[in-house]
C-alpha cells in the first residue's frame, strides 16, 4: 500500500512539472508559495529556494545561439533570452495612454499646488496611489556583497520597473555585475504609522536591455525589470505609462534619496519640470539624491492619463546641472506593453515523504 502511495505522488510530481513547461508561451510564470512579508532573519534560507546563478560576462544565452536584432531584447541575470513577441513590435508608432490600476479600497492622493520647495515627505501617504505603487528594494552586489537600495515602481502585479545599473552594472562590478538577494517593499516609509503596508517580496529574476550589457552601457538602455514572487501589485496599485511629445511640463519624481536619510527608509517626492529631451532619454531639473536611481517620473496634473510614467530617473548631470532618465518611447515603451501582462502564480508540487 505504501508503495503504491509513493508511486502516485511520484506521477503527480511529474504531472506539475510538465504542466509548467506546458505554459511556457504565456507570460505567467509559476513559482512555489512563498510567505511574505518576510523576517529578516528568514531572508537568506527563503531566498535559497530561488538561487540565482550568475552567468560569465556578457552572459552566453544557449538558445537560441545568436540574439535577434529585429525586436527588444532583455537578458536576465540567469543568462536566459526574452525576446518581444510579434504582437507588441511597433507599437510605439502608435502608443495608446496605459492607464494605472488601483485598488478599489485604495485611496488616491489628489494632485496638489506646487509647493515653493522642491522636496517633501512622503510619511503617513503611503497607503495612497500612486506612493503605495513606489518601491524601495534591498540589494546586495554579488562580488563585493555590499549592501545598496534604489527605488523603482510597479508596472505589473509581480514586475518592478527600475534603473539598470541598479541591477546590473559592469563598470564599476567587473567580475560580477549582478546584484542579488533584492527584496522589493511597495508603498515603504519609515515615518508613516504603517511602514511597509503590503509587506515584502523577494525576486524571481532580472531583466535588462542587450544593448545595456553589449554596448558599455549607454543611457538611453539603463531601464530595467524586476520580476518578483509574488503578486503584491494587486495590493499596492500599479503605475500607467506613456509616451509624450511636448516636453514643456511639470515632473513630478518620488523615490527614496540617501541624502534626505542614510538607510533610504523614507519616501520623497520632488517637484521640477521638463527641460528638454531626446528620442530615448529625458532631462529634467527635480532634485534627486542617490537611491532615487529607478524613481518614477510623470507629469504632474496629467488629467488624460494621472500618474502615468514617462521616464526612469537613472543620473545627473553635475556640469549643466540636470537630471535624466530612460524615456518611455521606442522598444522601451514596447517591452513596458509585454510585461505589464507579467504575472508570477504560486503552485504547489506535491512532495514524497519517507
Amino acid at each position: 500500500m505504501k508503495k503504491r502511495l509513493l508511486i502516485v505522488l511520484a506521477m503527480l510530481s511529474i504531472l506539475s512539472i510538465l504542466f509548467l513547461y506546458a505554459n511556457a508561451e504565456t507570460n505567467v510564470t509559476y513559482v512555489m508559495s512563498q510567505q511574505y512579508p518576510i523576517g529578516e532573519d528568514a531572508l537568506f534560507d527563503i531566498y535559497q529556494i530561488y538561487p540565482i546563478t550568475t552567468p560569465t560576462f556578457p552572459p552566453q544565452p544557449k538558445q537560441p545561439t545568436s540574439i535577434p536584432t529585429d525586436r527588444p531584447v532583455y537578458i536576465t541575470n540567469h543568462g536566459q533570452i526574452i525576446t518581444l513577441p510579434d504582437e507588441y513590435l511597433g507599437a510605439s508608432d502608435n502608443p495608446i495612454e496605459v492607464q494605472p490600476t488601483i485598488p478599489e479600497y485604495l485611496p488616491i492622493t489628489p494632485a496638489g499646488i506646487i509647493p515653493p520647495d522642491t522636496r517633501y515627505p512622503v510619511g503617513s501617504s503611503n497607503t495612497t496611489f500612486p506612493y503605495s505603487a513606489v518601491v524601495h528594494y534591498d540589494k546586495t552586489w554579488a562580488d563585493t556583497y555590499e549592501e545598496k537600495w534604489c527605488t523603482g515602481s510597479m508596472i505589473s502585479p509581480s514586475t518592478v520597473l527600475t534603473a539598470a545599473h541598479c541591477v546590473y552594472d559592469a563598470l564599476e562590478h567587473t567580475t560580477d555585475p549582478w546584484a542579488v538577494n533584492i527584496i522589493a517593499y511597495p508603498g515603504k516609509d519609515s515615518t508613516s504609522p504603517n511602514p511597509t503596508p503590503y509587506g515584502s517580496c523577494t525576486a524571481l529574476e532580472v531583466l535588462v536591455p542587450r544593448q545595456w550589457i553589449e554596448y558599455g552601457q549607454p543611457k538611453e538602455y539603463d531601464n530595467a525589470f524586476i520580476r518578483l514572487n509574488c503578486t503584491i501589485g494587486y495590493e499596492s496599485g500599479i503605475f500607467g505609462f506613456r509616451t509624450y511629445i511636448d516636453s514643456d511640463f511639470t515632473t513630478f519624481l518620488v523615490g527614496y534619496p540617501d541624502d534626505k536619510n542614510t538607510d533610504g527608509t523614507e519616501m520623497w517626492y520632488g517637484l521640477g519640470s521638463m527641460l528638454h529631451s531626446d528620442p530615448l532619454f529625458s532631462y529634467y531639473n527635480n532634485d534627486t539624491g542617490g537611491g532615487n536611481s529607478g524613481s518614477p517620473v510623470w507629469q504632474h496634473a496629467y488629467s488624460y492619463c494621472s500618474n502615468c510614467i514617462v521616464a526612469v530617473h537613472s543620473r545627473y548631470f553635475p556640469d549643466v546641472p540636470e537630471n535624466g532618465g530612460p524615456r518611455v518611447a521606442g522598444d522601451f515603451y514596447d517591452f513596458l506593453l509585454y510585461e505589464r501582462e507579467f504575472i508570477t502564480q504560486q503552485v504547489f508540487l506535491p512532495m514524497i515523504i519517507n
